[in-house]
């Protein structure tokens, strides 16, 4: 066996949380890239495991913070679920968690309050770890730190994806797309691996969306169309989720989500705030 490999148990690609007991991870930095204020921003946000050093320090980039990466003891970290489309998952049930988690991650509604602590289903899992569940008879954008694997068994009242309460719930989440089931057929092959992929644009990117209302529905036509809706994330920021085999952007904006062609956006360097955001519903 050889003396230098590594015992981490953790890998490159992986997603990781950093604890929330600040004066702890203090003590834990000491020798180990030690401690800066700003990684107090870190706490509920989601990493990713860029590589590990020679004594098994996890180097660990938070890409809603920008691109440097930080060096950690790997105490200070937790290793966060895998999730897949399908799985069981418990939402976290402490507000105050779930509204600091939810930032840059969709935003916090106050209907979130009456699924906290419920066993829902993911329908979505995007490339960058947010998660799109189905719970109470609703569907909400998740930061994965909100959610915890349960056994399928404990599932009750679920929805199947092929009738059309599930159909219309969906369709609703994403009415800015007038061919919705072209999309959501677009969304599963994504979740199968088949992600599109755009020279300018990259999931988890932040991006500005043009104020030209006219130039904006020139722009729509076979791009996920235009809903009137639209005139209140014009001049905004937003997150990029998904590229689309057709190129399009599918984005997140002040709590809300839609499908939109790439030459309507810009991109920026700055992350988004969702706490601005006014609603948690999908256009």
């Amino acid at each position: 066996m050889d003396s230098n490999a590594s015992t981490s148990v953790f890998n490159e690609g992986d997603r990781v949380s950093l604890s929330e007991d600040i004066d702890t991870v203090k003590l834990l930095q000491e020798g180990h890239g030690g401690w800066t204020p700003f990684m107090e921003n870190f706490i509920g946000q989601v990493g990713i495991v860029q590589g590990l050093t020679n004594v098994d320090d996890v180097i660990v980039k938070f890409e809603e913070l920008g691109n440097k990466l930080w060096r950690f003891n790997p105490k200070a970290l937790t290793k966060i679920d895998k999730f897949n489309v399908g799985d069981a998952v418990r939402i976290l049930d402490d507000t105050e968690k779930v509204k600091r988690y939810q930032v840059n991650h969709g935003g916090w509604i106050s209907d979130m309050t009456s699924v906290l602590g419920k066993i829902g289903t993911i329908k979505i899992a995007f490339p960058d770890g947010d998660l799109l569940v189905s719970v109470s008879g609703k569907i909400f954008l998740f930061n994965p730190l909100c959610c915890t694997k349960v056994p399928q068994s404990m599932k009750v009242g679920e929805e199947d994806d092929a009738t059309s309460s599930m159909m219309e719930m969906m369709e609703q989440f994403f009415n800015a797309t007038p061919d919705f089931r072209s999309l959501l057929q677009s969304l599963h092959g994504i979740v199968d691996g088949s992600e599109g992929q755009d020279d300018q644009f990259l999931v988890g990117h932040t991006v500005k969306i043009i104020e030209d209302i006219q130039e904006v529905k020139k722009l729509q036509e076979g791009h996920g169309g235009w809903n009137d809706d639209m005139v209140s994330i014009l001049g905004k920021t937003a997150k990029v989720k998904l590229v689309l085999p057709n190129g399009a952007l599918l984005v997140s904006v002040s709590g809300k989500m839609c499908s939109l062609n790439p030459k309507c956006c810009r991109k920026v360097s700055h992350s988004v705030d969702d706490d601005d955001s006014d609603s948690g519903k999908f256009l």
